[in-house]
């Protein structure tokens, strides 16, 4: 029976547009009216060597109970805000326990959903601050007046840094330069105490049906630091997620709703263990998390692990700063289209308009034109299908197509595609290149 999930999308504040899998592909870069050359990288990026070191966990971290547990990572967890031409929305994120060699000190790393910050203008990341106080000598948390005005950083003011994201695994990097809050200031006559960061240590244990979890997360937007419990419920659970695609999750029963996404799923010895993506869209307490790993001790995914730990580090290490010009980082082997595509009334795929840049926009290809067939040749095998049918099924075909060509083929595999229009058929071999994104234009953040 087909499961029904959804993204657990960060919460609306003018309404933001998803982007549907079933009805348009948003597809930029790679394509070409002829055949096109190697797959674009970017000439500096193998001269740059990034080691990522996430932390490792101790075998002296002794288990806690749920509230030590929340107590030791609850400021780990930060709030994000998304401003894009599509309206506010704002989600969570986790301050990662890693270190890249050679940056400074200041610079610190937010893993994330890719669906809670693509598509922005604007990104503002808020890390709350929960005062303190002694109690007969005990040192405690006041989390009756917690902080989340002081401690801001923004795209805006080049604090915050877009480092990369992938659609297909939903998992995105930010990093922040905490700079200008790492010493005591003054403000308005307010003495603002130096930040203090704390960073999710990564778990490497395995996941244990029934363990207890607990997320922490913004649930309708406006309820910051809201902490629900539960367990581990099934691992490595392969669901298809709106908007999303099929992905390899880790499922849990705590509470969880919008505003959640992004934010951090732990264990009771305090080690991040997900990324919280995903929700049941018609049943109760039926969560969804990216997980740490998708490998397990009878299961190596090697290079092919989805988790976000295998995602997240090739983001950063793929990330590059020449002067000032950024490019994000990247998945090698991904590849897009190059055509947004769309359907008529009879459900046939078309091509609704060809995004600037892409190399279809200097071809014979043009909007309207029909996308007839697909067929490409991997690993001598021919996979060939046709999306002409006028009885409505068109376009499932060619999305089911689609996702399989997504399974099967890296940047730098050749298709040919054939489009119809009423001036005839024009066939095009086409190499799919490295989706990458490209300069923003200027320096970023950190």
């Amino acid at each position: 029976m087909k499961k029904s999930i959804k993204r657990i999308l960060p919460a609306i504040i003018v309404a933001l547009a998803a982007i549907s899998l079933s009805g348009c592909f948003n597809n930029v870069s790679g394509g070409s009216s002829e055949k096109v050359g190697d797959t674009v990288k970017p000439a500096n990026v193998a001269n740059i060597v990034y080691n990522v070191n996430s932390s490792k966990y101790s075998e002296n971290v002794k288990e806690a109970n749920l509230e030590d547990a929340i107590a030791d990572v609850y400021t780990s967890v930060v709030y994000i805000t998304n401003v894009s031409s599509s309206g506010t929305s704002v989600g969570c994120g986790v301050v990662a326990d890693v270190s890249v060699n050679g940056e400074s000190e200041n610079i610190v790393y937010v893993y994330t959903c890719y669906h809670v910050v693509s598509d922005y203008t604007s990104l503002e990341v808020i890390f709350p601050d929960v005062p303190t106080y002694e109690d007969g000598g005990e040192t405690l948390y006041d989390y009756g007046n917690i902080d989340y005005e002081t401690y801001v950083f923004s795209t805006k003011d080049k604090t915050v840094g877009f480092v990369g994201g992938d659609f297909e695994t939903d998992v995105a990097v930010l990093k922040v330069d905490i700079e200008k809050y790492m010493k005591e200031t003054v403000s308005d006559g307010k003495t603002i105490e130096p930040i203090k960061v704390n960073k999710a240590r990564i778990t490497e244990r395995e996941y244990k049906l029934g363990e207890t979890v607990f997320a922490i997360g913004n649930p309708t937007g406006e309820l910051k630091g809201t902490t629900t419990s539960g367990v581990v419920s099934y691992v490595n659970q392969d669901v298809t997620v709106k908007d999303l695609g099929k992905l390899t999750l880790l499922q849990f029963d705590t509470a969880i709703n919008a505003g959640n996404s992004g934010g951090g799923l732990f264990n009771l010895y305090g080690e991040l263990v997900g990324i919280v993506n995903a929700g049941s869209d018609s049943y109760e307490n039926i969560g969804f998390a990216i997980p740490y790993k998708t490998s397990t001790p009878t299961r190596n995914d090697g290079d092919k692990d989805t988790g976000f730990v295998n995602i997240a580090n090739k983001l950063i290490e793929t990330a590059w700063n020449d002067g000032d010009r950024y490019n994000y980082g990247y998945v090698a082997g991904r590849w897009s289209l190059g055509l947004n595509v769309s359907t008529d009334s009879y459900r046939r795929p078309y091509v609704a308009s060809i995004p600037a840049g892409s190399v279809f926009e200097n071809s014979a290809v043009a909007r309207k034109d029909y996308i007839s067939g697909i067929t490409y040749v991997k690993d001598g095998k021919t996979y060939s299908d046709s999306f002409i049918e006028t009885n409505y099924t068109a376009y499932t075909k060619f999305e089911n197509f689609y996702n399989e060509m997504k399974q099967n083929l890296v940047a730098g595999d050749e298709i040919t595609v054939v489009f119809k229009s009423s001036a005839g058929t024009k066939k095009i071999a086409v190499i799919l290149q490295q989706k990458i994104y490209r300069d923003t234009g200027m320096k970023q953040a950190a």
